[in-house]
């Protein structure tokens, strides 16, 4: 969001009691941290309870005129739950909230929604469920046993939701469905983007000439980044002149460099490892002038609409914004997860046509600063979530 001033109603009498796990809370001038501060002017009162280990030390901490954050310091991840639901009806009680003036958000519909759901049952207090990844996909709970039981957990927490925030338009047609929730209750608010940031990317030329591909990931899983190994080598073949440059760490960053070697891409990869500011990336001077994400899930995708500001020409596979802000075909090259040999087929038509690129190019551009909001509007729609 953009530094500029704001000039929001507050909704005064109403108080937040959020739980979440985002301990970048606890370090002042972080973004999260200032991003509370701003949701702080909206409402009388902000309690943070916030999923945290007793051996990180954090304490609790009241880090703006009417906004509070309290770790749970539990001894493992075991006991976040019913730490957290220790910590809000301390909170409740110490800060005397009510029914008639409280609601609880949680940050996701798992560990998170659970405590809000519980404490929801034991004070009243109404419940917005807040979603930012696509949980109701298929492909989430293939993922990991976790995963599994976060989407038993998430049944129960959606039942008990009054109100559910989703980042893109798939989610909430996905969240909808699957839970039978009425649209009345779902409201699309998309993640919170810096748009000066954005508005600086799009500055650029033409960028057709660059045929480099870029992607921009934690190495995880979900992000399968072997089928984008697979899809590059495809498309490139011998091609020598063809690099990948992935930029992000993770756990499985040892394993990925393995398996490029196994491919034989030795020199036509790199890992750039984490970089806090990757503006440098998608600029002009950068080789990229195309950017991989082969997700096989995603709420939103915060590195599909800096690419797309950015000019770049993209191809990825049908999550998040896909369908919504970027439209296959159009404004981006999609295909479905896991789809290797189409993945390589769209990347190869990318290094052979020039014109493909600016062409994508420039309709992402236009798209990502056509959805992108400015600081006041976003502010404004996330006040109402609560009225």
């Amino acid at each position: 969001m953009s530094s500029s001033s704001t000039h929001i109603k507050p909704i005064k009498p109403i108080k937040i009691l959020s739980i979440g796990s985002d301990r970048k809370l606890f370090e002042e001038g972080s973004a999260v941290w200032a991003r509370m501060l701003e949701y702080g002017k909206l409402f009388g009162e902000m309690h943070i309870i916030v999923f945290s280990l007793d051996r990180l030390g954090h304490a609790a901490t009241k880090i703006g005129d009417n906004v509070w954050v309290y770790p749970t310091n539990s001894p493992s991840r075991l006991f976040y739950v019913s730490d957290a639901l220790k910590m809000a009806s301390k909170v409740a009680k110490e800060a005397g909230l009510k029914k008639e003036d409280t609601w609880i958000t949680v940050q996701d519909p798992f560990e998170s929604g659970l405590v809000g759901a519980m404490a929801k049952w034991r004070f009243g207090f109404p419940l917005l469920v807040q979603i930012h990844t696509d949980f109701a996909s298929s492909n989430f709970t293939s993922a990991s046993l976790l995963n599994i039981i976060r989407s038993f957990i998430s049944r129960f927490v959606m039942k008990c939701s009054d109100r559910v925030r989703v980042v893109s338009k798939r989610v909430g047609e996905e969240v909808a469905r699957q839970f039978r929730i009425s649209q009345e209750k779902i409201t699309v608010l998309p993640i919170a983007v810096d748009a000066e940031k954005i508005a600086s990317l799009a500055r650029g030329s033409s960028r057709q000439a660059a045929s480099g591909v870029l992607m921009i990931s934690r190495l995880a899983p979900e992000k399968d980044f072997k089928t984008a190994l697979r899809a590059f080598k495809m498309a490139a073949g011998d091609d020598e002149s063809k690099r990948l440059i992935i930029v992000g760490d993770g756990p499985l960053r040892e394993s990925l460099e393995e398996f490029a070697e196994e491919l034989g891409l030795r020199g036509r990869v790199s890992f750039e490892g984490w970089h806090d500011d990757t503006s440098h990336f998608y600029s002009e001077s950068s080789e990229a002038g195309i950017f991989l994400s082969t997700s096989l899930f995603e709420g939103y995708g915060m590195s599909l609409i800096e690419a797309a500001a950015a000019g770049l020409a993209i191809l990825t596979t049908e999550v998040g914004i896909v369908g919504d802000v970027l439209i296959d075909g159009e404004s981006c090259l999609a295909c479905p997860p896991r789809d290797v040999e189409c993945l390589g087929v769209k990347l190869k038509s990318l290094f052979a046509d020039e014109g493909l690129r600016q062409r994508l190019g420039q309709e992402a551009r236009k798209s990502a600063l056509t959805h992108v909001m400015g600081k006041e509007e976003y502010l404004r729609r996330y006040a109402a979530l609560f009225e």
